[in-house]
């Protein structure tokens, strides 16, 4: 082994024959072996240090400590303190106010744990390349000190090469003579896929992963990359690190730190802490400058660091509800620029006899938006007190026209509607689509096989009466539904039945390209919840037209725009009617069991009177 053996600065290296013993063992084998050989290898030895964090991290870090530790740093420094080299500690998530000492703490524990040879590789992860670069250029800065050099002399001095060339201390990697290496990886760049080489991170930080204009999408594909991308290259001993503040609802931190997310499952979560507890504020004239300010009245702050002198300076700067947003992680209410006002109390709790009875007696009707990646269906009823209520819905993906129009079929008999057809269930579709009805309209009249209990056919033909036709052209305006459906959840007369699509499973962004992500739950519900209003860019005006793109396409809000507008009440006609075809939606007639046509405004006009024997003349009702 002697005699293959060769030496440079870092001590032995593997020659022929220890790189055919190396080539036997696996990874986690090999990089076990490096921990060892490091944990053995001569080191430099600074001043003595107390062992205990609380000691140790104020004479390391005088400067970046000024202030006491306020309870959620406490909580994070032990965690710190508990992490050896070869441990493998549960995630760290840490949801604190924007201010409260979030990415200092981080950036000093990094370096710490790097000093302390408890980590070796850390990758530093911020939601674009350029943050996650700034975040280990300041790892950087306080790897230079000179208390490191003092304490830990090996970690103050950058890598270098066989002929003296730093090889480690870029604006995107950190790398110390002593083999602490800290790399930076923004989720823009993670995204289009990454690449470690062969080291595995013995520590993944995720530090403001969410951005303010972060929908629906943008998160799903964060989560897809961290879950798909980041996550699985680590070591099996890896520690995960997460820390934000809650700036939107549906967030990647918000879903952590509520519980919603299924990743890090057995992740201790720190938080979320407010800046100021029991925050109350009033609105006054500033007698300096005479505008109107938002002024603290009471409340307490939970650090030093931020008491409420700079609170109140935070609120004259940013504003009070950047402030309420980023300090105080009020971000549960609805969704910035969403648009249908919908709440848990237009939820209806109703059993399936119940529902069946109500169904029976009330005039159902449908809608549907027709596409082959996202097919929308929802039924709704309209009792006799005018109230209407969602009682099924249908998100289908990637399926042919006989299964939706066999699940369709099936769907309305579930809920008691008996030999579904026009009669009972009028559908309306996107007129834009006519392929698509007319396609989907011989799917229900060619039918599907008929399945025995085992799901074999029997050689039987299952046909359906129901139809559908094309919604009017007005009755698709989005602004003008928006204002409707509006009108009718402030009413309370617009219901949901709660349990419906609660157990149902879809893809969220399923495209070509992407499988999306799975979500569980009502699609409809989901889409109401995030429908919103686009963001303008700086310096245009606000845009009042929902942005179907906020609800992943907006499909199922589509076929229950159809559905509402055209049963509720036709739409008035167009000022170019006389220009328009087919111009009316198509009322359903349930006593006739018919659609009724409308008669164009021209023909009304040209009608002739009609005269009745007792003189009086009736001119024809023009509306």
């Amino acid at each position: 082994m002697s005699a293959t053996a060769t030496h440079d600065e870092n001590g032995i290296r593997g020659g022929s024959k220890i790189d055919e013993l190396l080539a036997f063992l696996t990874d986690d084998e090999r990089h076990q072996l490096e921990r060892d050989l490091k944990r053995l290898s001569p080191r430099r030895k600074g001043a003595a240090l107390p062992p205990r964090w609380r000691e140790r991290i104020p004479i390391v870090f005088p400067r970046a400590t000024s202030a006491p530790f306020a309870n959620r740093h406490e909580e994070f420094w032990d965690w710190c303190d508990a992490i050896e080299l070869d441990s493998a500690p549960r995630p760290f998530c840490g949801f604190w106010p924007r201010g409260g000492g979030k990415s200092s703490s981080v950036e000093l524990g990094v370096a710490d744990l790097g000093c302390n040879d408890k980590r070796k590789y850390v990758l530093y992860v911020r939601a674009t390349q350029e943050k996650a670069d700034d975040s280990v250029s300041n790892i950087a800065i306080r790897l230079e000190s000179e208390e490191i050099a003092k304490y830990y002399p090996d970690h103050s001095k950058r890598k270098t090469g066989k002929f003296g060339n730093s090889r480690g201390w870029r604006r995107n990697r950190v790398w110390t003579h002593g083999g602490f290496v800290v790399d930076a990886l923004g989720l823009d760049v993670a995204a289009r896929g990454v690449k470690l080489e062969d080291q595995r991170p013995d520590m993944i930080v995720f530090d403001d992963i969410d951005a303010l204009t972060d929908g629906p999408a943008q998160t799903a594909k964060k989560v897809d990359t961290i879950t798909k991308s980041i996550i699985p290259a680590g070591s099996n001993n890896c520690a995960i690190l997460f820390v934000q503040n809650l700036i939107i609802r549906d967030g990647v931190a918000s879903q952590l730190a509520d519980g919603r997310a299924d990743f890090l499952s057995r992740r201790i979560v720190s938080g979320p802490f407010p800046a100021v507890e029991g925050l109350k504020y009033e609105r006054r004239v500033d007698k300096e400058t005479g505008t109107l300010r938002a002024v603290i009245t009471g409340g307490k702050a939970t650090w030093a660091g931020q008491d409420l002198e700079t609170c109140q300076r935070n609120i004259d700067q940013w504003g009070l509800s950047a402030f309420l947003k980023e300090a105080q992680h009020e971000v549960k209410g609805r969704g910035a620029g969403v648009c249908l006002k919908f709440t848990p109390n237009h939820f209806v709790d109703i059993d399936e006899d119940a529902l069946v009875d109500l169904v029976q007696r009330s005039k159902a009707f449908a809608g549907i938006d027709p596409q082959w990646w996202r097919f929308g269906f929802t039924l709704w009823i309209s009792t006799s007190k005018g109230v209407v209520i969602r009682v099924a819905e249908l998100f289908s993906q990637q399926e042919f026209l006989w299964q939706r129009a066999k699940k369709i079929h099936e769907l309305c008999e579930s809920v008691g509607i008996e030999d579904p057809s026009p009669k009972t269930v009028p559908i309306w579709a996107d007129s834009a689509v006519p392929t698509d009805i007319n396609e989907l309209n011989l799917a229900f009249k060619t039918g599907w096989p008929e399945l025995d209990e085992n799901d074999e056919p029997t050689g039987e033909i299952i046909t359906s009466k129901l139809r559908v036709i094309k919604v009017a052209n007005e009755n698709k305006i989005r602004k003008t539904a928006v204002q409707r459906i509006n009108n009718l959840l402030d009413k309370n007369a617009l219901r949901f039945v709660r349990t419906v699509g609660a157990d149902t499973k879809w893809m969220l962004g399923q495209n070509a390209s992407s499988e999306g992500t799975e979500i569980t739950g009502s699609r409809l519900i989901w889409e109401i919840e995030n429908w919103a209003v686009p963001t303008p860019k700086p310096g245009e005006p606000q845009d009042e037209n929902p942005d179907d793109d906020t609800a992943d396409g907006a499909d199922m809000i589509a076929s229950m725009r159809y559905a509402l507008m055209s049963h509720l009440k036709p739409a008035k006609p167009p000022v170019d009617a006389g220009t328009v075809e087919n111009d009316r939606a198509e009322r359903f007639d349930h006593t006739g069991g018919e659609f009724k046509k409308y008669p164009h405004v021209a023909d009304l006009f040209n009608q002739r009177p009609r005269r009745l024997p007792s003189g009086r003349v009736i001119r024809p009702r023009v509306r």
